[in-house]
């Protein structure tokens, strides 16, 4: 530090100027969306086998716009998550929405043992393994998609906190859409 200061590549007020002077414009706190994921929006979301109920199925054979929960059951956020992620089902059934907790656990039974701890799930419980992660390009858990029938990325979020209202936001935001666009047909 001492040879940057005598070569001027740092001004006189030391290392916390120079942090200062050099931190990122935007912090982001967790449960933000990271500004750099918004590359996302406008790209397809894999077309995953999931295994519903015993019997393999692919995303897109799901109905409507899908908001797809990628979770697993050693993942603390996760399982915090659920009980939000089940309410959404409940408050969006008979919209054309389909919540699906997409479990990426090595095992289906470690994502079966999990979903015991909700009184009776409302969403479509889907297990893929671990590689849907990578399939999906994310890094961390829980990571939820919201895809439309063409399985279009409209919208990204990540992590998850207490009072996270993100996915009903932009859930809402897209009915008020839909409805508006319907008013406008001849």
């Amino acid at each position: 530090a001492e040879n940057l200061f005598l070569h001027r590549r740092w001004s006189g007020s030391g290392l916390d100027g120079w942090i200062e002077a050099h931190k990122p414009e935007q912090t982001i706190r967790i449960g933000d969306t990271d500004p750099n994921e918004n590359y996302r929006i406008g790209k397809t979301f894999p077309d995953l086998e999931v295994q519903i109920s015993g019997k393999a199925q692919r995303l897109s054979e799901l109905e409507g716009t899908l908001v797809i929960d990628l979770w697993a059951s050693w993942c603390a956020p996760c399982m915090k998550a659920l009980p939000h992620i089940n309410d959404l089902a409940e408050a969006y059934e008979g919209t054309g929405i389909t919540i699906v907790a997409v479990s990426v656990d090595r095992e289906r039974a470690d994502a079966r043992r999990a979903l015991k701890s909700l009184d009776t799930p409302q969403f479509v419980s889907a297990w893929a393994g671990r590689e849907a992660m990578d399939q999906a390009h994310v890094k961390s858990i829980p990571s939820v998609f919201i895809v439309d029938e063409n399985l279009e990325i409209l919208s990204y979020f990540n992590g998850y906190t207490d009072g996270d209202t993100r996915i009903e936001d932009k859930l809402d935001a897209l009915l008020e859409k839909k409805a508006q666009s319907l008013e406008e047909r001849p």
